[in-house]
This record gives C-alpha cells, sequence and structure tokens, in this order.
C-alpha cells in the first residue's frame, strides 16, 4: 500500500527498503529522524543517551504542527497512509528549508 499511494503521488517507493539504524549510522549522520518517540526509546535502549541525543521527530520540521508524531499506517486503511504521505511530505520540506538555513544554501 505505501507503495502504491507513494506512486500516486509522484513518488517511487518500490526499491526502498528499511535499514535498522546502527552506531554508525548514528555516529556518521547529520540527522537521524524518528516517527514516534518508541522509535527514539528503543535507539535510546540499544545505544545509550549519548549516541542518540541528536535523534529528533520528523514532525519538529512540520509548517504548522511542529511536533508530534507520525502514526504508523501498517495495520490502518489508504486513508491513514495518505494522511502519513502528507504530514511528511511537509515535515521533509521543512526540514529541507532548516538545513539550507543551516548551511545558507
Amino acid at each position: 500500500r505505501a507503495i502504491s499511494i507513494g506512486a500516486k503521488h509522484g513518488y517511487d517507493l518500490a526499491a526502498l527498503r528499511a535499514e535498522k539504524i546502527s552506531l554508525g549510522i548514528l555516529e556518521q549522520s547529520d540527522y537521524v529522524l524518528a516517527m514516534d518517540k518508541n522509535n527514539i526509546s528503543k535507539l535510546q535502549q540499544d545505544y545509550g543517551q549519548k549516541k542518540t541525543a541528536s535523534v529528533e521527530l520528523l514532525m519538529k520540521y512540520h509548517s504548522t504542527l511542529g511536533g508530534g508524531e507520525v502514526q504508523d499506517p501498517y495495520y490502518e486503511d489508504e486513508l491513514v497512509f495518505e494522511t502519513v504521505i502528507e504530514l511528511t511530505r511537509d515535515a521533509a520540506e521543512g526540514l529541507l528549508n532548516h538545513i539550507r538555513e543551516q548551511h545558507q544554501i
């Protein structure tokens, strides 16, 4: 369903695969973004508070919501997938604007 909803919105998600966050990813990444607080808690359990201090919720960058969590649509209907794609697109645009401002791009 994610692939079909993504395609409907112009995103080709077919080749994408999830990857477990590793210590190397945490140490090498400028941004590690989570969809919900449970994701952050799991990372903290696996790698400790110090190594995960920079992990943020993606929704921090949403233009109007400025925080909160993204519902996991896996067990939900297509309407939730639609909502998730709208929320994450807005937040991703906000993140991109943040990066541009931080790096004066």
